[in-house]
């Protein structure tokens, strides 16, 4: 049993590229632009898959730090220690010698050019971000990355309060990401 033959109609061979010699079809598109088209969405689909996945990950790391700090009724100033406590034999304190922090002092009894100075020293983009510094944290990453220890760390003045009021010194990825918390 044989088939029929198909007959061809001019909307057939159109969609293939060969008209009827009346301009009505173009030339088939080259496999390679074709390839590359769907690389290119190939690439784009797994790009945004792997950024959903990441911000996943991001926020399961960030609420297990936050699950790791202390309660908010619990934070407080902490009392300040004096700078050197001379002690006997015996452990008795015999002398102290200066406030570690001194005293508090009104911001409008300094004078107008220090509090920039010290944003200035301290954070200089500190107008410019929202308590975390990208640009900072990055160069940050980039310098203990090629000297292959933590030289920088990349805080803000608003890490650094929050690090010197409630958490440890200690120098661990852990301790950043609650300072950014």
């Amino acid at each position: 049993m044989v088939a029929p033959a198909r007959k061809s109609s001019a909307s057939s061979a159109s969609r293939r590229g060969k008209g009827n010699g009346k301009g009505g079809g173009s030339e088939p598109k080259p496999r390679a632009r074709r390839k590359r088209r769907t690389l290119l969405g190939f690439l784009v689909k797994w790009c945004l898959i792997l950024a959903v996945w990441a911000g996943i990950g991001v926020a399961g790391v960030v609420a297990y730090e936050a699950a790791k700090l202390p309660p908010m009724q619990t934070l407080m100033v902490p009392k300040r220690p004096p700078t050197i406590m001379i002690q006997a034999a015996d452990g008795k304190t015999l002398a102290t010698r200066g406030d570690m922090g001194g005293a508090a002092v009104p911001l409008k009894q300094l004078p107008a050019y220090l509090p920039n100075a010290f944003i200035a020293i301290e954070d200089r983009r500190f107008y410019e971000h929202w308590g975390l510094d990208p640009v900072g944290l990055a160069r940050a990453v980039a310098t203990n990355l090629v000297s292959r220890r933590v030289r920088q760390g990349g805080s803000t003045l608003t890490q650094q309060l929050a690090k010197n009021l409630f958490l440890t010194q200690e120098r661990t990825f852990s301790r950043k990401i609650q300072e950014v918390i």
